[in-house]
């Protein structure tokens, strides 16, 4: 384990590798203010991974560097009395974007906690405890007494498409999470998607307590839901480029079918129909108005090679025979069991050398990634957990879940693309 002195060492060293490049690039460097030193509004970027490979490896490995170097500062009782004000700040955030209080602002304007409480039809001296605890992470500033603006953080809440709704969505999730303990020990090792935190949480609010009926029950929970996945894709470490650059279309025949199981509005199958000509893609998903609206909204130019279709896949999968059956983001939304009856459900349309391929997280094995590389993962896990009984999963997850399924799927090498978070999960049909 690194000291104080390899860790500081190690850290001087990335910034400055970060700080040189912003030099030469005659880019700002690092602030939480909004307006650059002439006065106009500068918010920052969505995300830095446009940064050369090697700058961003610096970046992270700051990061993860200072992350442990202030753990190392924490003494073992510092270390668990900080938990509680974690959970502190998530309220913050969830005051913030239940109330969309960064939106009651104007870029460079200044505003009293008075005029923004009396906006949001709230008490003045609750609204400024919250922003007070926000501006402990520089969400929101208090330039002089009483009065707010805007940091980049709290500007990026209205001007980054959708990171309000992630917000809003990622803070409810943990607040039904307070119940996750209880419901382990209720329901120990349960896959059912009605008993889960998330159930415990909604029933005590009279809600449906599966998550997927409540969302079907909720048209307007379920546009922030879609709004929500559209800020966590249009992150460069998990967007559908990733995969395409990744993926070694060389296997495939030239003339081979791709067909997007659970597709939406088909983003997947039309970046590899730019990118591959010879590809015809097919885009499933069990919503007929998403289907009409993805046929409405596809360039003109991929009409005779991208085609849509009505499908719930829990049921036997109606294109046989096609080269790929790609899925992005849904067997994490799945335990072990439904995961298994999902890839039951393609069987009999599979022919000789037909591929699965999975465009999810593949979660770091023992002692293959830092602490701070592994936290989001293993957050992400619970929520999933919290949410339906359901799981992100390592390589031997992964692989035994096809197992599981039928011996005469041959488990391929998992790829893990540099500077992505998500893997490529394969396997062969080798009847």
């Amino acid at each position: 384990m690194a000291g104080f002195t390899s860790l500081t060492e190690r850290l001087f060293r990335s910034i400055k590798i970060y700080q040189d490049y912003l030099h030469s690039a005659g880019l700002p460097q690092p602030s939480h203010t909004v307006a650059s030193s002439d006065g106009t509004v500068n918010p920052a970027p969505f995300t830095v991974h446009s940064l050369p490979d090697d700058v961003a490896a610096a970046l992270e490995d700051a990061k993860e560097a200072s992350h442990e170097l202030h753990l190392l500062l924490l003494s073992p009782v510092e270390q668990i009395t900080s938990f509680v004000p974690n959970f502190s700040r998530t309220l913050s955030l969830s005051f913030i974007t239940k109330y969309r209080i960064a939106e009651k602002l104007a870029p460079s304007e200044k505003k009293s906690f008075k005029a923004l409480a009396d906006e949001c039809n709230l008490d003045e001296n609750d609204l400024r405890r919250m922003l007070r605890l926000a501006m402990t992470d520089h969400i929101f500033d208090e330039p002089e007494r009483n009065m707010v603006a805007h940091t980049k953080a709290s500007l990026a809440l209205v001007t980054v498409p959708n990171l309000a709704f992630w917000a809003e969505g990622f803070t409810g999730t943990c607040a039904s999470m307070t119940e996750l303990p209880v419901a382990m020990g209720r329901w120990p090792g349960s896959e059912k998607e009605t008993e889960t935190a998330g159930a415990l949480y909604r029933k005590m609010k009279g809600l449906p307590e599966s998550f997927w009926e409540h969302l079907k029950l909720n048209p307007e929970l379920a546009v922030k839901f879609g709004k929500r996945m559209e800020f966590i894709s249009s992150n460069p470490t998990v967007a559908v480029a990733g995969f395409v650059k990744a993926y070694d279309f060389s296997k495939l025949p030239p003339d081979a079918i791709f067909v997007d199981v659970g597709g939406s509005h088909g983003k997947a199958a039309i970046a590899v129909a730019e990118t591959h000509p010879s590809i015809r893609c097919i885009v499933q998903d069990i919503s007929q108005p998403t289907i009409n609206a993805a046929r409405t909204n596809l360039p003109a130019h991929l009409k005779d090679r991208v085609e849509f279709q009505v499908y719930d896949f829990w049921h036997e999968q109606p294109i046989k025979g096609a080269d790929v059956y790609f899925f992005r983001w849904i067997f994490h939304d799945w335990s072990d069991t439904h995961a298994v009856k999902l890839l039951k459900t393609l069987i009999p349309s599979l022919k000789a050398g037909s591929r699965v391929v999975i465009n999810e997280r593949c979660l770091p094995s023992h002692g293959e990634a830092s602490a701070y590389k592994q936290r989001q993962h293993r957050i992400t896990d619970l929520m999933m957990k919290s949410l339906a009984n359901a799981k992100e999963r390592d390589a031997e997850e992964w692989k035994a879940i096809f197992d599981a399924t039928d011996p005469r799927f041959k488990f391929q090498p998992i790829v893990k693309p540099p500077g992505l978070q998500i893997a490529i999960i394969e396997a062969i049909w080798d009847p």
